[in-house]
């Protein structure tokens, strides 16, 4: 691996933590940028900073990386944000401990990041050092914000809130209906009782807001996986817990693991469609059928979102199944223009126990990227199906050198951001134009041919919300932030342009 030492100090001010899924989220056409650079893959090591998990989201306006790192000797987490306006050089950073240093009972986990026009989201698990009555540690859900243009100003601030009726919360949508406030929409769990939750927040009068937690009375035992935003409606991805992990062939398999299921709301999000819907009401309930063997999810493994064709308001979901060899196992990808029904999907074969991390496209386009590990690829591996009606090839870049952890589009450009760390722990952004993979990488490259399966179409499953339920209004909280220094170096850089 060719190697090119540039060390650059920068003296961090401020930053952000952001976020958006790959494909730069509920953007303005009109705002499109083009990331264009002279090298088709880049590697760069932050040197004085550590990540055991990290994030990075872009969008037309900024890009951010979230970062989080335990220190063994203290065991305090650190969260630092790292934040670049688009067409600018400026590279700025904060800390914060979620003041935890106040008071080391506790510790944040933040599980994912939305940017929505100039102001970042983001969601997680307050996890306490006590227990409760059953004996588990005491965990609530939390969601934050700030703007990072206020924040690269000096006037802004970092804002969180713990709702304390979740367990936690992973995953979460930004959207905003034509002449209403901004709505966060977060899924995760009830305390305790684990039923799957939407919390839904909007700005109510001065620094107030409101909250309401929505549930699903029937069907029961549905896991919440994913959430995302597609232009004119919210989107739920969920799926059965199941009783047990045995595979096909088990006298007692479970016919859960071969169910997925799609809800839809409008802009406005799960209580105003509810409360506004007259007569019944469905969600899309899929069916894996035997095509093949690659019918097997695990019991609440991953699911993910991301958007394709953007513009026509298009969508994928993809997550990790296993063969009924039980030795083998892959991804599926099924393409959406609506919920109702898939006119294909691909598989391709990876290792067993898949779990998907990220799954992501360019702006507007059909270029998907999907992030994930498995029993051999333990780092992480990203993958790049060619779509088509027919079997194409499948780009797969890999290094043993580095975790893989999340990545982003870069300012709706053709490269992407891949945040990880080394076996130091160290934080690491690996660029690549993915619209050029012939040209030399950084990353080892394979190619491999993924298999087309039938379309399906759904079937109808009648649904009856309660939505909200344990309705609130509350105010933000601010975060203690400091400004780390930053020292940047080029580990590998590939520039055959």
């Amino acid at each position: 691996m060719e190697t090119r030492f540039n060390k650059i100090l920068l003296t961090a001010a401020i930053c952000a933590m952001v976020c958006v899924t790959a494909a730069a989220q509920a953007q303005s056409d009109s705002l499109d940028r083009d990331f264009r650079s002279s090298c088709q893959s880049t590697w760069t090591r932050y040197n004085s900073l550590k990540e055991s998990s990290s994030i990075v989201r872009s969008n037309d306006r900024n890009h951010v990386v979230h970062t989080q790192y335990k220190d063994v000797q203290t065991g305090m987490m650190s969260h630092t944000f790292i934040i670049k306006r688009v067409n600018s050089s400026t590279e700025m950073a904060f800390t914060t401990y979620f003041n935890a240093e106040d008071s080391t009972g506790y510790h944040v986990d933040v599980t994912d990041m939305r940017l929505f026009e100039d102001t970042c989201y983001f969601c997680g698990t307050i996890v306490y050092t006590y227990v409760d009555w059953t004996g588990e540690y005491v965990k609530h859900g939390i969601v934050g914000r700030f703007v990072p243009q206020q924040m690269l100003n000096g006037t802004g601030s970092v804002q969180y809130y713990e709702v304390k009726k979740t367990e936690h919360l992973t995953r979460l949508a930004i959207s905003k209906a034509p002449g209403s406030e901004v709505l966060i929409s977060a899924i995760g769990d009830y305390y305790r009782n684990g039923t799957a939750c939407i919390v839904e927040m909007t700005p109510s009068s001065g620094a107030s807001w409101e909250l309401w937690l929505d549930t699903l009375d029937t069907p029961e035992g549905v896991v919440f996986t994913d959430i995302v935003t597609i232009r004119d409606s919210v989107r739920l991805l969920m799926q059965y817990e199941c009783a047990n992990n045995y595979p096909y062939g088990y006298s007692s398999y479970d016919n859960r693991h071969q169910l997925f299921m799609l809800d839809r709301f409008n802009l406005k999000g799960c209580k105003y469609n509810w409360n506004s819907h007259l007569g019944i009401y469905y969600m899309a309930h899929y069916d894996m059928m035997m095509d093949g063997d690659y019918f097997f999810h695990y019991n609440k493994a991953p699911m993910r979102f991301t958007h394709l064709n953007d513009t026509a308001k298009q969508f994928g979901v993809a997550f990790g199944v296993e063969e009924a060899d039980w030795k083998h196992g892959g991804l599926r990808f099924f393409p959406f223009r609506h919920q109702w029904k898939y006119d294909s999907c691909i598989y391709y074969r990876m290792g067993k126990q898949v779990e998907i991390k990220e799954v992501g496209n360019l702006y507007k386009t059909a270029t998907v990227a999907l992030l994930s590990k498995d029993n051999i690829h333990t780092n992480g591996i990203v993958t790049l199906p060619e779509l088509g009606t027919a079997a194409h090839d499948v780009t797969r870049l890999s290094t043993i050198y580095y975790t893989l952890n999340s990545f982003t589009q870069k300012f709706v450009g053709q490269h992407i951001d891949i945040s990880g760390h080394s076996s130091s722990f160290g934080l690491h952004l690996l660029d690549q134009d993915i619209t050029n993979l012939s040209l030399p990488s950084c990353f080892d490259k394979t190619t491999q041919q993924y298999t087309v399966l039938p379309g399906r179409q759904a079937a109808l499953i009648y649904t009856v919300w309660m939505v909200g339920e344990d309705e609130d209004t509350f105010t933000w909280k601010d975060l203690d932030v400091f400004e780390p220094e930053i020292v940047k170096t080029t580990i590998c850089e590939k520039c055959n342009k």
